[in-house]
């Protein structure tokens, strides 16, 4: 939705991040419509809602082909707001929004001080799952285990089960995929094999490696 309102060399650069290569704008825009479209389709055992809103300066003229663009393609409608005379107030709105869109998981995106009466517009994106596991978890089986965490361990209470997931070693990470209930949907965990390792694991993620990772997965009996 940013890179929908930017021109130029933003624009250019932006596309560049994004890796939005080959085709036109509008393509892309219609990819990420489908997208969106997919994941908040109603599902057994899931609930998954992306919920996208423009807050822009009622005295402000945005343009009509961008507020056409982020109503139609991100279902992110432009609601005018008071940033010059009332920024406080409006922090607090956007932020009852967000949490009410999150089932109030994320109450205070907006920090207090990080809007002013020069804010124009704030884009929001709040994307909310709660979602069953195909493979419950026995609340009997969660007990305190050391975390390693940058810090040093810290006990944390750790829920445990035995079950087949897809499981592999590569690239000093170990990959598990955990589907949710319906299997339309999984999370990956990654986790490094050294108790140090998550800065350099962090510095060679990217999309085609991590789909590498998924691939060498493979069924395993995990404890």
């Amino acid at each position: 939705m940013t890179w929908g309102g930017a021109e130029g060399e933003t624009a250019a650069e932006m596309a560049r991040v994004l890796h939005f290569e080959g085709g036109d704008e509008a393509t892309w825009h219609a990819a990420a419509a489908a997208q969106l479209a997919r994941w908040t389709g109603e599902r057994e055992g899931m609930e998954l809602a992306v919920a996208n809103r423009l807050f822009g300066e009622a005295t402000y003229t945005f343009r009509d082909e961008y507020v056409t663009l982020t109503r139609e393609r991100y279902g992110a409608p432009l609601e005018p707001t008071d940033f010059r005379g009332a920024f406080e107030p409006a922090r607090v709105h956007i932020n009852e929004w967000v949490a009410e869109q999150t089932r109030d998981r994320i109450e205070d995106l907006i920090p207090s001080g990080a809007l002013d009466g020069t804010t124009r517009l704030v884009l929001t994106n709040a994307v909310y799952l709660n979602a069953d596991w195909a493979h419950a978890f026995d609340e009997a089986n969660t007990a305190p285990a050391a975390f390693h965490a940058p810090g040093g361990d810290v006990q944390a209470p750790m829920m445990r089960q035995t079950e087949t997931f897809a499981f592999g070693v590569v690239d000093g990470a170990q990959v598990l995929a955990m589907p949710y209930r319906g299997e339309a949907f999984e999370m990956l965990v990654v986790l490094p094999t050294e108790a140090d390792g998550l800065a350099a694991l962090e510095s060679s993620l990217d999309p085609d490696r991590v789909a590498a990772w998924r691939e060498a997965a493979r069924p395993t009996r995990v404890q």
